[in-house]
């Protein structure tokens, strides 16, 4: 609406505007203010809303006031009192439509963080699945890891892996509980007829509104409800993979970290990971260069020896010497620019002088003989 409003003030000020073309304006403005009973019909379907009457009538009278206007700038003879009226107008049109709605934001408000700090306290290196309390991307914001998504871009590898593991009936590119289908399956029915593969993924918690029906599941893998709150229930799952693991028989991670494992093997095995997989990463064992390999099409997993061995993980974007290097490049060429234009001043003023330029001493034409 702003943008608009500065194309209008721009017009009126070009003085490009035609009575004809205001006239046309007003005509336009009328029809949106008949629109507005058809509006006000809708009212009804505003639940909630305090004083909705009043701000319709309110709303209505506004849009009166401005075809009022339209039409009185319209009568008017002098092209500049026309700009200034119309100008004015758009402006006070534009601020209150800003600073209205503002009105409705609370005074005060007081975070409700119960839940928040049961997850911080509880769900460790694990992470949760949430179909609605927690939004995408918030687990961030509280240092939580969460499985959901709401971001872009989001890796293709991610995206596959959650319509063809986790729930069929997502949309990848915002993974929040929502289904891409009204008549599909619901993501708790997808969720309750994948829970192995959540548990998998290291999904410990559950986290579902207040009063929420959850979809029947096997007796074995029975949910714990473990917090409840009237507008939060957490629930635990069973058998939650941890981050970082090993398939192979005779090996175990004695400990690990988000960037490192110890692990301890009796024959040559690997130990997965329940990050993603994507280039960038790079591992070593024991201070050895090795390649991280990609389990389940998602996750990473890497090689380690027979013995106690310690694995660090590090992630560096892809081709980040080349971007170094052009970055010192065009730093070098920045600094080039301002000593050129310093020195083009000086040898000026020297070559105005008489002294010739810094390549040597000017050369002067001899004086014709007489």
């Amino acid at each position: 609406m702003a943008a608009l409003a500065a194309f209008g003030v721009d017009e009126l000020i070009a003085r490009r505007h035609r009575i004809k073309t205001l006239l046309i304006a007003l005509a336009g403005a009328l029809i949106v203010a008949a629109a507005g009973h058809q509006a006000f019909i809708e009212l009804k379907f505003v639940a909630g809303a305090p004083h909705n009457q009043a701000w319709a009538w309110a709303s209505i009278a506004w849009s009166a006031g401005v075809v009022a206007v339209i039409a009185f700038a319209s009568a008017l003879r002098s092209p500049r009192a026309r700009a200034v009226l119309l100008a004015g107008m758009l402006c006070t049109d534009v601020v209150a439509m800003f600073v209205t709605p503002q009105l409705s934001a609370p005074r005060s408000a007081k975070l409700d963080t119960a839940a928040i700090n049961f997850l911080q306290a509880h769900l460790g290196d694990y992470r949760f699945y949430t179909l609605g309390p927690i939004q995408p991307n918030y687990g961030s914001y509280w240092q939580l890891a969460e499985l959901d998504v709401n971001d872009l871009p989001v890796p293709k590898a991610f995206s596959t892996y959650i319509t063809t593991k986790l729930d069929q009936n997502a949309n990848p590119l915002i993974f929040a509980g929502n289904p891409a289908s009204p008549s599909g399956p619901t993501a708790m029915q997808e969720f309750a007829t994948n829970f192995p593969v959540y548990e998998a993924a290291g999904v410990k918690y559950l986290v579902v509104p207040s009063g929420a029906a959850l979809a029947k599941l096997p007796a074995s893998e029975r949910l714990v409800r473990v917090y409840s709150d009237p507008v939060v229930q957490v629930y635990r799952l069973p058998h939650p993979a941890a981050l970082v693991s090993s398939p192979t028989p005779g090996c175990s991670v004695a400990s690990y970290t988000l960037s490192s494992a110890k692990v301890s093997c009796s024959t040559p095995g690997v130990i997965i990971r329940r990050e993603l997989s994507m280039p960038g990463w790079s591992a070593s064992v024991s201070g050895r260069s090795t390649t991280v390999g990609t389990y389940e099409k998602v996750f990473q997993t890497v090689a380690v020896p027979a013995g106690v061995s310690t694995v660090t993980f590090s992630f560096a974007p892809p081709h980040t010497n080349i971007a170094l290097a052009a970055f010192v490049l065009a730093v070098l060429a920045l600094l080039a620019t301002v000593f050129r234009r310093r020195l083009r001043p000086s040898v000026a003023r020297s070559v105005r002088a008489g002294h010739g330029s810094h390549f040597g001493p000017a050369i002067r034409p001899r004086a014709a003989r007489p």
